[in-house]
């Protein structure tokens, strides 16, 4: 898309010079150097038109598509640092409650509401125990 830009613009440019080229000072179509008919200039004239007006319009477009890209990425790229901020947040407060749980040497415990059997394990991230009685 982008790589069409100055191309479409470079069209446009010839077709405008092209144009200039085919007119007499005083504005008429048809220069005096030109041996060509005046008509064959004249619908040379017109086709340089069109072929400027056909770029015009792909430039446009291309130029919408663009900014519409542009405008796409400059979102993400605040959503991904609005994210990147909040995960900072995070890992701050986990950080925190990881001094806290060292400081406080808090020892871990599993609360019991009703009744538990021999033979039960209880699993934890750094040890296990079986119970041997109910």
């Amino acid at each position: 898309m982008t790589a069409r830009l100055p191309i479409l613009a470079q069209v446009q440019d010839r077709g405008i010079l092209e144009q200039k080229s085919l007119k007499n000072p005083d504005g008429r179509i048809g220069a005096k150097e030109r041996v060509d008919p005046p008509v064959q200039m004249e619908w040379e004239y017109k086709n340089l038109e069109l072929k400027i007006r056909a770029a015009e319009e792909s430039l446009n477009q291309l130029m919408e598509q663009q900014d519409l890209v542009t405008e796409t990425v400059l979102d993400r790229q605040r959503a991904i640092k609005e994210q990147e901020q909040a995960i900072q947040g995070l890992n701050d407060q986990i950080e925190k409650i990881r001094k806290e749980a060292n400081e406080e040497n808090i020892k871990p415990f599993v609360k019991i509401k009703q009744v538990v059997y021999t033979g039960t394990t209880i699993k934890g991230k750094q040890a296990s125990l079986i119970i041997h009685t109910d």
